[in-house]
């Protein structure tokens, strides 16, 4: 699959695991879960036994988007631009 129909899936919610987005954005679970603003437990669960929350797979697609191999070719992308510092 390309990565854009990916992401504007993921975008739109049609996506139940957000493992494949986190996967182009290349985080471990802890760093998709602190971008997602959610505990580790909670994102292990996302796509185990309970569908993502959209908004959350709203902001991963971006993040996605944002960090994949192909946009990094362009520009150094870090985790700290996507997500505030708590």
């Amino acid at each position: 699959m390309h990565l854009t129909p990916l992401l504007h899936a993921g975008y739109l919610g049609k996506l139940t695991n957000p493992r494949t987005l986190q996967h182009v954005a290349d985080l471990a679970d802890a760093q998709a879960a602190q971008l997602l603003f959610v505990s580790k437990q909670t994102y292990r669960r996302w796509g185990a036994d309970r569908p993502a929350n959209l908004t959350a797979m709203r902001l991963l697609a971006i993040c996605a988007g944002i960090r994949s191999k192909a946009w990094a070719a362009r520009g150094n992308f870090s985790l700290e631009v996507m997500a505030l510092k708590l």
